[in-house]
């Protein structure tokens, strides 16, 4: 990414602000009070007005500044600010901020104003933030080129590890709050606005590199460009950053209303969902998760496996936080026969399996916290504790003991991250806090917190994920929708098609009946009818040339009358293909990550059970693998029942070379879908295709 370096825009030595002001309440004016009272750089303010400055100089103008700032400030209206950009990218300053909005969220005439922009940008190298933003800002380096509120509040963040991106100013500004309340400090802070240069990869690129960010908390709505985004992520993983990310836009209510905020393009979310979780992106479904998360990742450590270990004062508050786990992925093993039988030794009447009931005898021996605690988390495998202590903490005295019986725990058992759930006062919470534990006051949260933090842990041992070429064959022409056409392209393609032909007569279907010697298929060949069982379009089981005579008129017949305008290109007639499973391989051209491959279940019930994996193509065997063995389905793949195991190895090979044909032809292709692929013991066969040009 050649394009994300944005020194200037975080780390500049020199800033102008053109539309400063002495009212503290316009942007400009608040900008200008910022910097004035905590940027060491130069500062310059710009107002052909006049403005008052005991910093380095107010101007009339861009042009008039003694020399070109590292950043220039807009906060002009937006009549004036194609105008003030030109004139910073003619001084020669590397990144401008554009608070004004009225471009590209506005219509017709406000998309070109911001195309102009862009055009800016990309003929001056000059770096461009916004239009409609709300700036950005490094607090270690004290520089505040925003106009949030937030930072005008008696407490001011902190310098920290957590770097925020996002595409909404309000919403980076709540989480802003959100984290200085939290009692914890932010790097770099940025809201991109309407994005005519500078983007949501970008901010994620230029944080993976920034040695003051730990953690990255991003917020999106879309993005234009998959391909820099994907590897703004993957970026980040290698360098084992945590990137926690709130995505909207899973509705087709909330993805329009997403490409009216920003003018970004949607995309479809399950691709963007599986583009995170492959590049080990967390996403967060509310500000409480993501608070959670960014806070946990920012003190650093991660589970290095998915067992948990429960250690409660109540039985069934264990039970419950055990099924917590059990649907958050994670594992609630059993624990080794000679520290059950030590428990049993302290507390006879306890539980000591695993959830371990500590029982109300903490009460009078606290004690039992630690050996309880420390002999749970001395288990080789367990990877992570949950604490449950209700709200024992209240009780000052009886809190003093119980810290000081599992204060040493955390730095023991370095490695093995412990959530305590409890009510607590302030001063508890911190004492704890101190002590190296997590806190909740729900065990929901606290078992979903440990379960994203082994799954971003998991990722960051994964080897890099680097973009493949796409390496298979180009269509010789624009591709039809016809079906034998299809099949034959996905022939010429490398993907096994079954044996078939096209027929135009009842006298032809029967001839090629007594070919294929066997059983046979009729289907309607339409580019029109892309469902053909849904108006008897297919009949099968055919068994002798006169049926298949018989079959041929029958077809032609139900076509005119369900589909009378439908143009037919005759009937397919193929062999039926005995046994195996059938699943559904397909291609999506999606808007934001180009070509996308499809794997599941197939057959006429495919968009009922919706049982099916994605990845942005083209994949290796190997990826294609991982797809196959994701569905829920899988099972029935690998031989359960007593079934026959398909040849997995063939299955994946078809889905990655199809992968590879939708990204050699994204320029003619729209989408293929195959369905059904029959899935056999050895190799398998596609029956029935569809291409759909672009």
């Amino acid at each position: 990414m050649n394009r994300t370096n944005l020194t200037a825009l975080f780390q500049p030595s020199s800033i102008a602000v053109i539309g400063a002001s002495s009212d503290k309440l316009k942007p400009g004016g608040r900008t200008f009070r910022y910097l004035a009272e905590r940027f060491g750089g130069k500062l310059f303010a710009v107002n052909a007005r006049g403005v008052e400055s005991e910093r380095d100089g107010v101007y009339v103008s861009v042009a008039s500044l003694p020399y070109a700032p590292d950043l220039a400030v807009i906060a002009v209206p937006a009549s004036a600010v194609v105008g003030e950009v030109e004139a910073c990218s003619k001084k020669g300053v590397k990144v401008v901020v554009v608070y004004t909005s009225g471009f590209g969220e506005l219509g017709e005439a406000g998309r070109r104003e911001q195309e102009r922009l862009a055009e800016i940008a990309a003929s001056s190298g000059m770096r461009i933030l916004g239009p409609n933003c709300m700036g950005a800002f490094n607090l270690h380096m004290h520089s505040y080129t925003t106009f949030t509120s937030t930072l005008g509040h008696a407490e001011w963040p902190k310098a920290g590890n957590i770097g925020i991106a996002s595409q909404s100013g309000a919403v980076a500004s709540h989480l802003l709050s959100m984290v200085r309340d939290a009692g914890f400090g932010v790097s770099c802070w940025v809201a991109t606005g309407n994005e005519a240069d500078i983007d949501i990869a970008d901010c994620i690129a230029y944080l993976a590199d920034d040695p003051q960010t730990s953690v990255i908390a991003g917020y999106l709505e879309g993005c234009r460009d998959g391909a820099r985004l994907i590897e703004a992520l993957e970026r980040a993983r290698v360098r084992r950053k945590p990137v926690i990310v709130m995505k909207v836009g899973r509705s087709m209510e909330g993805a329009a209303a997403a490409a009216s905020h920003t003018g970004a393009l949607a995309g479809s979310d399950e691709i963007y969902q599986t583009v995170f979780e492959r590049h080990g992106v967390c996403r967060a479904n509310s500000y409480e998760e993501f608070l959670d998360l960014v806070v946990a990742c920012s003190r650093g450590g991660f589970p290095k496996g998915r067992n948990l270990g429960i250690a409660s004062i109540s039985g069934g508050a264990g039970v419950m936080i055990a099924d917590y786990a059990g649907e958050a992925g994670l594992r609630v093993p059993a624990l080794t026969e000679s520290t059950q039988a030590r428990f049993k030794e302290a507390v006879p009447i306890a539980g000591v399996r695993n959830p371990v009931d500590i029982t109300a005898k903490v009460v009078t021996s606290p004690e039992l916290l630690g050996l309880f605690l420390d002999g749970l988390l001395a288990e080789v495998h367990i990877d992570c504790a949950v604490l449950y202590l209700s709200n024992m903490g209240r009780n000052a005295p009886l809190f003093t003991r119980m810290r000081e019986a599992i204060r040493s725990l955390p730095a023991r058992h370095a490695g093995k991250l412990i959530a305590v759930v409890a009510t607590l006062p302030q001063q508890a919470r911190q004492q704890l806090e101190e002590d190296g534990y997590l806190l909740y006051e729900d065990p929901l949260r606290a078992v979903r917190t440990l379960a994203h933090l082994a799954q971003i842990a998991s990722s960051f041992d994964a080897p890099e994920r680097r973009p493949m070429a796409a390496s298979a064959h180009r269509f010789a022409c624009q591709p039809s929708g016809n079906e034998w056409a299809a099949l034959q392209a996905l022939r010429a393609a490398g993907i096994p098609v079954v044996e078939s032909c096209l027929v135009t007569s009842a006298q032809d279907a029967a001839a090629a009946a007594s070919r294929l010697n066997g059983p046979v298929a009729l289907k309607i060949a339409s580019a029109d009818i892309a469902h053909k069982s849904e108006i008897g379009g297919v009949m099968l089981g055919v068994r002798s040339p006169a049926a298949a005579a018989t079959a041929f008129d029958q077809l032609m017949e139900r076509v005119r009358g369900a589909a009378p305008a439908a143009r037919i290109d005759g009937v397919l007639v193929a062999p039926m293909v005995a046994g195996g499973v059938e699943v559904i391989l397909g291609t999506k051209r999606d808007p934001v990550f180009g070509p996308v491959v499809m794997f599941g279940i197939g057959g006429i019930f495919v968009e009922i059970f919706q049982d099916v994996t994605f990845r942005v193509a083209p994949i290796d065997n190997e990826e294609a693998g991982r797809m196959i063995r994701e569905i829920k389905s899988f099972p029935i793949l690998a031989g359960a029942r007593g079934r026959q195991a398909v040849d997995l190895d063939a299955l994946a090979s078809a889905l990655s070379t199809l992968s590879h044909v939708a990204a050699a032809n994204i320029d003619r292709i729209d989408s293929i879908e195959i369905n059904p692929f029959i899935a056999l013991p050895v190799g398998g066969v596609a029956v029935d295709g569809l291409i759909v040009a672009a």
